[in-house]
């Protein structure tokens, strides 16, 4: 499903701030980026290593698990639980199992994400490993 195009939304300062139509076209335009999410998210997911990542799967690259976009593919899941309810599952599924009701196995990829080759030097990646644990 392709999300509808853009509408380019003009906004003006005026003392009232933005126009009831302005504001509505900008929560529709939300909404459906929201109801949306799985599908495009859902993309990125690797099922052979429990991971999202921008090129899942592709040929030639490293198969390793990939932390940063893992972690906040997590964040947006755990964000709007509502939208991927369906779509994710807390089970415990073996690799390599199917279950068509879950596609992606949050318990598998949290498991992933903590045996993961971690950068212990990378201030910017091992606050976001915490934060994503935590929650």
């Amino acid at each position: 499903r392709s999300l509808p195009p853009i509408k380019t939304i003009r906004m003006r300062s005026t003392d009232s701030g933005n126009s009831f139509l302005e504001l509505k076209n900008l929560e529709e335009r939300l909404s459906s980026l929201r109801d949306s999410a799985p599908e495009c998210l859902g993309g990125f997911f690797d099922s052979s290593l429990s991971s999202f990542s921008v090129a899942p799967g592709r040929e030639g690259s490293s198969k390793r698990f990939s932390v940063t976009s893992s972690c906040f593919a997590l964040h947006a899941i755990l964000s709007s639980a509502e939208v991927w309810r369906g779509v994710v599952g807390v089970g415990n599924i073996r690799p390599g199992e199917s279950d068509e009701s879950r596609q992606i196995n949050l318990k598998q990829v949290l498991d992933a994400l903590v045996a993961a080759d971690w950068r212990t030097d990378d201030t910017f990646q091992v606050p976001i490993i915490i934060i994503t644990l935590l929650r």
